[in-house]
């Protein structure tokens, strides 16, 4: 009897362990996809939180009885279905963050600085110390993107001063690749950069998505730059890749079509795209900028939502947003400027959205 029962008692542990935490939701104006099964983090938040435990299925059939491992994940525990700002600085005196969670659960940002570009690790997405310093020694406002099996991607600023004209800069988007996301190798190809006319055509901030055909489409902040006319009208446009990124051509139109910069596109699982980007609160005043979003069916035609996270102190810009997944909802992280232009002082600050 007993070579009957193990069988059974097994078969009835493993069916205990499965858990399915994955619940859909409700639409809201700045969330349509579904809570995430939790993971997890290995250092508490300084946030107040919520704990969620969940258990872990054992990937191989156990020969004895096994008791599942316990992980604990925490959601913080702020107003639901709204943004709210994280107290503290996750990265004094840096700015343009970008954010890529590893296959172990910890978040690793990259950021620009004064000495270049530098790399933080963090395993909760909050308190993150210093990896590496300088990894590039050109360029500025990256994005990196994990690449399926074969490592990562970064795509970057980088700038020329155009001959003739004073200060006036040539700006384009170049990449590199990683096998391990921290050391990257450069390549000498510039892979989009302002067509030089009287007044170049701007191209800053690449952000790039892959659509379902496999093709890729980037967004940058660009348009006309004409600033000896007092021209600063930065909009958000677009260009589409069929050779993962090798080549690309311009789309037309434009994608929003108001002063917008530092796109930052969230693909929502009903194929919609959402669209965070900073803008003046006032096209009569360089002083405040807040976060704005837009969502789109197709990628190319926007409907504005409005100001999604802006500072409570006039003369405070939020500028760079990025958003990653957490469990329970998103955290946005973006730069806070502060100060006047002669002394300005930059940091890299977050806020979440936790779905009710």
């Amino acid at each position: 009897m007993e070579r009957y029962l193990l069988p059974i008692i097994i078969l009835l542990l493993l069916c205990g362990c499965a858990s399915n935490p994955a619940e859909k939701e409700k639409p809201a104006v700045n969330d349509t996809t579904t809570t995430q099964a939790a993971e997890q983090t290995t250092t508490t938040s300084t946030a107040a939180t919520t704990r969620i435990t969940t258990t872990t299925q054992p990937t191989t059939r156990p020969t004895t009885t096994t008791t599942p491992a316990t992980t604990t994940t925490l959601i913080p525990n702020v107003e639901k279905n709204k943004w709210v700002v994280e107290e503290g600085i996750r990265i004094a005196d840096a700015f343009s963050p970008a954010v890529i969670k590893l296959d172990s659960g910890t978040y690793r940002m990259f950021a620009s600085a004064k000495e270049g570009i530098n790399v933080y690790v963090s395993s909760d997405g909050l308190k993150y110390v210093s990896e590496k310093k300088n990894i590039l020694s050109e360029g500025y406002d990256p994005r990196v993107y994990k690449i399926r099996d074969n490592g990562y991607l970064m795509v970057y600023n980088n700038a020329e001063t155009l001959s003739g004209s004073g200060d006036r800069k040539k700006l384009y988007y170049k990449s590199a690749a990683s096998s391990d996301g921290l050391n990257f190798h450069t390549d000498m190809e510039i892979h989009l950069a302002s067509q030089v006319l009287r007044s170049p055509t701007l191209v800053s901030s690449p952000e790039i998505i892959r659509m379902p055909n496999d093709t890729l489409r980037m967004y940058y902040t660009g348009d006309l730059f004409a600033p000896e006319i007092g021209n600063t009208n930065k909009k958000i446009k677009s260009a589409i890749s069929p050779d993962k990124g090798t080549t690309w051509m311009r789309e037309d139109g434009t994608r929003i079509n108001t002063e917008a910069l530092d796109p930052c596109a969230v693909t929502l699982p009903n194929g919609s795209i959402r669209m965070y980007y900073s803008a003046y609160d006032s096209i009569y005043s360089a002083d405040t900028m807040s976060i704005y979003s837009a969502i789109s069916p197709d990628g190319l035609n926007y409907t504005l939502e409005g100001k999604t996270l802006s500072p409570e102190k006039n003369g405070t810009k939020y500028m760079d947003p990025r958003v990653v997944e957490i469990p329970g909802g998103y955290r946005m992280y973006y730069t806070e400027i502060t100060g006047p232009v002669e002394n300005e002082k930059t940091n890299i600050k977050s806020a979440v959205y936790i779905k009710g």
